[in-house]
């Protein structure tokens, strides 16, 4: 009974190893694939085009430059609002 237990911790131990292996084998075609892509946009010299107009005049108005666009974008807001008249501001960021 106990060589059947032992079987059968092992099997499931190597299965468990198994498939943990595979899942990270996809993780790490997933990242070399975004890294791909990372180094693709680092190398074109062309802005992008698939943005829509207002965001692209609100990042000029925000300071950035057409000629040497941003690869990163940290945006973030501030504010108040009320979510029924007379009640308490909230405030957020």
């Amino acid at each position: 009974m106990r060589n059947l237990i032992s079987g059968l911790i092992a099997g499931t131990s190597a299965i468990g190893t198994a498939a943990a292996l595979i899942v990270r084998r996809r993780f790490v075609q997933k990242l070399d694939a975004l890294d791909a892509q990372l180094a693709e946009a680092q190398t074109s010299a062309n802005p992008r085009s698939d943005l829509p107009t207002a965001v692209t005049e609100l990042a000029i108005r925000m300071g950035a430059d057409r000629v040497s666009p941003a690869r990163f974008v940290d945006i973030s807001q501030t504010g108040t609002m009320w979510f029924k008249p007379g009640g308490a501001p909230q405030h957020f960021t």
